[in-house]
C-alpha cells in the first residue's frame, strides 16, 4: 500500500485515521470534516503526482488512482 501514495499524502491520511479513532468522542473529527480532509489529501496526491507529458496532457499515476469518487 505504501507504493500506491506518496510519503506526505501517507502521512496526511494516517494522521486522519489517528484522529478519527480517538478514544474520547468529543475529540474526533465531524464526518464532514473528514470529508474534507479526504478531498483535500486527495487533491494532494493528485498534485503531487500528476506529470505534465510531452503533449502537455497529465498522466496520473498509480497514487492518485487510489482515490476514487461516486460523484
Amino acid at each position: 500500500m505504501t507504493n500506491g501514495f506518496t510519503s506526505e499524502s501517507m502521512k496526511e491520511l494516517l494522521r486522519l485515521t489517528s484522529w478519527c479513532l480517538n478514544p474520547v468522542r468529543e475529540h474526533r473529527p465531524s464526518m464532514s470534516l473528514v470529508e474534507t480532509e479526504v478531498h483535500r489529501i486527495r487533491e494532494q496526491e493528485i498534485r503531487l503526482t500528476t506529470v505534465m507529458a510531452e503533449s502537455s496532457t497529465p498522466i496520473v499515476t498509480l497514487g492518485s488512482q487510489l482515490f476514487t469518487t461516486s460523484r
